[in-house]
């Protein structure tokens, strides 16, 4: 393809200088120069205004910074006005037992929006597994799941996982991955959509959303 030059966006991994260092080895292996964004959900207007500077593409750039800055906004707007913030579980696996813990790249859209995790990295140890009875015992008041085979398993009507109160009450959704998962599949752009879509599921008196209308604007 021999592109002029490559760019990796996202977060950083591991210490600053490892990821340096990295990059700067792939970049003599393959003789393309390589540029490092560093793109957290809150700051996507500045990844897209030095991605607009990078391409030379500033107009462009600035016009969807608009857009994010706007998203970001929102999220800001709703957290302020949360009372009682909900409580959540993210699972992003098969059989729905591998929870996103707190201050997890992929759950920046929750973060933003005040909502809490029941999913402590204490829990997790790392790995993320987490015990149905764990998550029984915190029962939380939204689950969100990316596989449709634990969505399925979630909601069948003799499944253990029946007494969440998120179960009874139907708060249990199935995230949309048109084009790409809205929160966190992967965690990148899309989410800024997804920040719209959280926020009138779980708080839709405050958010007021229109998601089919805010999916075609976005």
């Amino acid at each position: 393809a021999a592109p002029q030059i490559i760019i990796d966006i996202g977060e950083i991994k591991g210490s600053t200088s490892d990821m340096s260092a990295d990059l700067n080895n792939l970049q003599k292996t393959l003789g393309i120069p390589i540029v490092f964004v560093e793109n957290y959900l809150k700051n996507s207007a500045q990844t897209y205004r030095t991605l607009g500077a990078l391409l030379k593409e500033e107009q462009r750039g600035e016009e969807l910074a608009l857009y994010s800055e706007e998203a970001i906004a929102f999220a800001n707007k709703v957290r302020s006005q949360i009372k009682n913030p909900k409580t959540y579980y993210f699972s992003e696996s098969a059989d729905g037992l591998e929870g996103l813990p707190k201050n997890s790249f992929k759950v920046e859209v929750f973060e933003l929006l005040g909502a809490n995790n029941i999913v402590e990295k204490s829990i997790s140890n790392g790995s993320n597994q987490i015990s149905l009875e764990q998550i029984l015992l915190n029962n939380p008041d939204y689950v969100f799941l990316s596989d449709p085979q634990a969505f399925k398993l979630v909601t069948s009507p003799n499944s253990p996982w029946r007494h969440l109160n998120a179960v009874k009450n139907k708060h249990v959704y199935l995230v949309p991955k048109n084009l790409y998962g809205w929160i966190a599949d992967p965690p990148s752009i899309n989410r800024l959509l997804g920040i719209y879509y959280v926020a009138g599921i779980m708080y839709p008196e405050i958010a007021k959303v229109n998601i089919r209308e805010e999916a075609k604007k976005y």
